[in-house]
């Protein structure tokens, strides 16, 4: 997952895991990965990619739920890690992060 992340390779891995994941879990590592070099991208970059961050936030919301209230140490660490890219995209204002934690503040 080291190459440059594009729109499409992001829907492919999602359209994957929709169909064939029973637990995104497992894609822990892969998610992350793919997280982290889209949220590197120059915003330039991004802008070609259009879309491409509400997609990785849909794969973070669902990985961090998998992982929030798990006992394993390995899973606290990944919504950790989870919550730390969040705060990238919200201080990046990618995607619809800032809405959807608005409407999480207004709960």
């Amino acid at each position: 997952m080291s190459s440059k992340a594009s729109k499409k390779i992001v829907r492919s891995f999602i359209h994957y895991l929709e169909e064939n994941a029973l637990s995104i879990v497992d894609y822990a590592d892969i998610i992350i990965k793919l997280c982290e070099n889209i949220l590197w991208m120059e915003m330039d970059e991004l802008r070609n990619q259009w879309g491409v961050e509400d997609e990785i936030s849909k794969l973070i919301i669902s990985l961090y739920d998998e992982t929030a209230n798990s006992g394993k140490e390995t899973d606290r660490k990944t919504a950790e890690k989870c919550l730390e890219l969040w705060d990238i995209m919200f201080e990046r204002q990618l995607g619809s992060v800032r809405e959807i934690s608005r409407k999480l503040m207004e709960r």
